[in-house]
């Protein structure tokens, strides 16, 4: 489902269109942001033809399932004559639908203590607890080949960015350093002294942050939770936000996370906490499998197990015989594991799949926790910059920058090394990228560079895991004028080859 924003524009009929034969369902919001929208300040006349004529226009759509008021118009001062307009439009000429006031609204929640009140991603969302969540995100930086669209390239050899980096400040989100030293509080897996880090690292925390809260939600469908939106799928303007593809439709790191926590047939864990755990310690997760699907599942595996620091095994559980009826989703079962040595949790990491009774993979999720190492220094920075005070001024900004850059450790770089081979297999408008870990630990956040940005090239997935001896083929989509000469094939683990290094023989 899409939420078309009424901080956009009330969308296009071949919008609509595509949605209707895709099957995906829209929430349209009328272009009203940030109100109240009340008599005398709005001209009523304006709102009331606006809305009459996108209603009769867009009516006979199966796509659009109901429309909105607007985006964030908080409580009205007044009689709330506009927004009070536009449900009697929509009411008169179009009863078939609900109107919703506004987002957030009965019963949704947009949670901005992440991110804008600088409170840590897993605390602030359980302490948030909604029905449905209707925003909630981080912004991350485009790809490098989206970036040099709209910077020069000697922008990118300059870090820490400035006040003076005009460039690089017009394309962020709210004009200022605190977009960057905001988001690098979630992202500080390593040091961060460049450009390139800061785009893989926010990329990487925006990923987290979807699914950790998408997973919430979904652990609670049926029950006590209805859905979510995350904050958000497109971008208005090519810069540093919060979308997953970018305004080029380059599609980042955190997009394919996203794909990942919605699949219909799904497993996934949900805990309290991602970083912090010590030793003496429990650490807890629930394993939940979804089959939000219209078929039931039946005899399919569910397994989970807990690596170290090492990437031995620390624990582990495997569910036979687990069958999910039509649009269900449930838990299977719990990990309680004790944490005896610090040495085998810096980091730890979780991995959970969900197969077919004869073994075909249906679905698998790859966790970290204990992955960002700040020192006492920073974190209490951090604390001493929370909700009203999460601003950056003139040495601030600086102080961030230099903690930030100095981040002395970065666990998941430490893992024990495997190897991955791999090959293309290209087709007249496609193929498949096979890849298989032949090493004999685990391949941890396998991802594929260099694949074409155009509009006509597009690849499956990106960013996973690989058990020793697995193999996934990554179907993809190329134009017939695209090279994939620059692809590279690396992990967390592993090193990054090129097709002549890493081809696997037949």
């Amino acid at each position: 489902m899409l939420r078309a924003w009424g901080g956009g524009i009330v969308e296009s009929d071949l919008f609509y269109r595509l949605c209707d034969e895709k099957g995906i369902m829209v929430y349209q919001e009328f272009p009203l942001c940030w109100g109240p929208i009340d008599s005398p300040h709005t001209d009523l006349g304006v709102l009331d033809r606006q809305v009459a004529r996108s209603v009769k226009r867009l009516r006979n759509h199966p796509s659009l399932v109901m429309w909105g008021g607007g985006n964030e118009n908080g409580p009205h001062g007044g009689a709330d004559e506009g927004l009070f307009l536009v449900g009697r439009r929509c009411r008169l000429l179009d009863p078939s639908r609900p109107y919703h006031r506004t987002d957030p609204w009965g019963g949704s929640v947009h949670n901005w203590h992440v991110y804008h009140f600088g409170e840590p991603m897993d605390e602030a969302t359980l302490a948030m607890p909604s029905v449905f969540y209707g925003e909630y995100g981080i912004p991350s930086m485009t790809n490098r080949s989206s970036t040099l669209k709209y910077v020069p390239a000697d922008a990118l050899e300059q870090w820490p960015p400035t006040e003076e980096s005009r460039g690089l400040l017009a394309h962020s989100h709210q004009f200022s350093l605190k977009d960057t030293i905001k988001v690098m509080r979630y992202g500080a897996y390593g040091p961060i002294r460049g450009w390139d880090d800061y785009t893989y690292y926010s990329q990487t925390a925006q990923g987290d942050t979807l699914r950790f809260t998408a997973e919430v939600q979904r652990a609670g469908a049926n029950r006590a939770k209805s859905g979510f939106w995350y904050y958000k799928f497109s971008d208005l303007f090519p810069g540093h936000s919060w979308a997953v593809v970018d305004y080029y439709g380059t599609p980042k790191l955190s997009y394919y996370r996203a794909m990942q926590v919605c699949r219909p047939r799904n497993v996934f864990a949900t805990y309290t906490k991602m970083n912090g755990w010590t030793a003496g310690e429990t650490f807890e997760a629930a394993i939940h499998a979804a089959n939000e699907t219209r078929e039931p599942l039946a005899g399919a595996i569910v397994a989970a197990t807990l690596y170290g620091s090492g990437l031995q095994e620390l624990a582990s559980r495997r569910y036979d015989g687990v069958t999910l009826e039509a649009n269900a989703v449930r838990e299977i079962g719990r990990l309680a594991v004790p944490l005896t040595e610090t040495s085998e949790i810096e980091p730890f990491l979780l991995a959970v799949s969900l197969r077919a009774a004869d073994g075909t993979p249906i679905a698998d999720q790859w966790y970290w926790f204990n992955a960002q190492k700040k020192s006492e220094e920073l974190l209490a920075f951090e604390r001493s910059h929370r909700h009203n005070d999460n601003e950056y001024p003139g040495d601030e900004a600086r102080q961030a920058f230099e903690l930030y850059a100095n981040i002395a450790d970065a666990p998941l770089h430490r893992l024990p090394a495997t190897r991955l081979a791999w090959s293309i297999e290209r087709g007249a408008a496609g193929g498949a990228i096979r890849i298989r870990n032949v090493g004999e630990v685990p391949a941890v956040r396998v991802v594929v560079d260099g694949f074409p940005d155009d509009w006509d090239c597009y690849l499956a997935d990106n960013d996973f895991g690989l058990l020793p001896g697995e193999a996934r083929a990554l179907a993809f989509e190329a134009g017939d004028g695209a090279s994939l000469d620059g692809v590279t094939v690396g992990a967390l683990n592993a090193e990054r080859t090129a097709a002549s290094a890493g081809t696997e023989a037949k």
